[in-house]
């Protein structure tokens, strides 16, 4: 199965619906950039390190270099340690590929994370890659791994039991930080995943994805008022950003924030053909 920019699913991995359009994180001018990029996750039962070589010689293929990298905070840094590392809770890999053409603005992060669960909160075994292709892009720092350094130490296996997942009227997001306010899965629409630990938090908080069907604009709505009501009880949520894309897809996105740092962001893809897709992103900073 091709997804965008001839990235191809690989082997070892199940795709979590599919291609998820991302909102501008770059500022220029005061005004967000254009960003065409767009982000996926997997679901690996088994190791890891198969699928991320696969994924590295298609980007290879594509005229990219990955590199082993580390997310620390909201930037990523290049390291010289291998792509993958064991820790005290968590086995973690992390890659940025850089496109080696001229003018080629494109960076690619893949991250993937096992944990058990923990405090109410779902076991993971996700790759997550994410497709940067911003008129203004960021500014990575310099590029310090070894292309060609070990992938790492084999990983634990994934726990022998997965929890089931909410309907509707049920809880999601909690067992993260107390401040990370859990959601109620609205009306038509389901989760197609447990929750994820989202990496853009400085402290835990937690991304939900979710398929819609019904009106998706109504469904969009209905979880901002959730996010609203949470903050100040009232349904006044704001007016999303519509973002247009050449290959008939669309994105909304929404954010709402709180005076003690929570912030809910929502962002939508409505693809020309096929189901919409929701995250939900829920942020302490």
């Amino acid at each position: 199965m091709e997804l965008l920019d001839g990235i191809s699913v690989p082997d070892g991995a199940v795709a979590v619906g599919g291609p998820l359009r991302i909102p501008s994180d770059v500022i220029y001018q005061g005004e967000p950039a254009e960003e065409r990029g767009w982000r996926i996750y997997f679901a690996i039962p088994n190791d890891p390190r198969p699928v991320i070589k696969n994924v590295t010689e298609q980007l290879s293929r594509q005229g990219f270099t990955m590199r082993p990298a580390e997310l620390t905070g909201e930037d990523w840094k290049t390291t010289t340690t291998e792509f993958c590392t064991q820790n005290a809770k968590s086995y973690d890999c992390a890659g940025v590929a850089q496109a080696t053409a001229s003018g080629d603005r494109r960076v690619v992060a893949l991250d993937f994370h096992r944990r058990a669960a923990e405090n109410d909160r779902p076991p993971e075994s996700y790759l997550r890659i994410t497709l940067h292709d911003s008129e203004h892009p960021e500014v990575f720092n310099p590029v310090l791994g070894n292309p060609g350094t070990s992938m790492g130490p084999k990983p634990p296996p994934v726990s022998a039991s997965w929890p089931s997942l909410p309907t509707q009227g049920g809880r999601f997001g909690d067992g993260y930080d107390p401040a990370a306010t859990p959601f109620s899965v609205e009306p038509q629409s389901h989760l197609i995943s447990p929750t994820i630990q989202s990496d853009d938090c400085v402290r835990p908080g937690y991304e939900a994805l979710l398929a819609l069907s019904g009106n998706p604009t109504s469904i969009f709505e209905a979880y901002q008022e959730q996010a609203q009501r949470i903050v100040d009880d009232t349904r006044l949520g704001p007016s999303p950003t519509i973002a247009n894309f050449e290959d008939g897809s669309k994105l909304y996105a929404a954010t709402v924030s709180d005076q003690g740092g929570a912030v809910y962001r929502f962002a939508m893809t409505i693809p020309q053909a096929g189901t919409p897709l929701l995250s939900i992103s829920v942020c302490v900073d």
